[in-house]
């Protein structure tokens, strides 16, 4: 699926080589860390064992990635959510950042 729109994008999307967690917080106030999946200019994509933890369209804030506190959240919107391969145990959730952050 990846390789499937990789022309499509308009950052190329880049894969952690080692285990990387992302903080973040909903817009209906729950919070975690999840693994990140990959991460580019427009968006990025994490990983959760619940498929109904996320909603398309939710609002995410995301604070930091790994050891490492943004000083400004990164803004973005679910826009999947998909299971990672048949065995339907691990979901990643698409996310695009809003346009104008810096």
């Amino acid at each position: 699926e990846d390789k499937l729109f990789a022309d499509k994008r308009e950052s190329p999307r880049a894969r952690p080589k080692q285990q990387k967690y992302v903080t973040l917080q909903t817009d209906s106030g729950e919070s975690g860390r999840f693994p990140l999946f990959d991460l580019s200019q427009g968006g990025m994509a994490f990983v959760v064992l619940d498929e109904n933890q996320f909603t398309k369209g939710a609002m995410i804030y995301v604070f930091g990635i790994d050891a490492k506190v943004l000083d400004d959240p990164l803004i973005g919107k679910v826009m999947s959510v998909r299971s990672l391969d048949e065995s339907k145990i691990e979901f990643k959730v698409g996310v695009k950042f809003e346009e104008g952050q810096e």
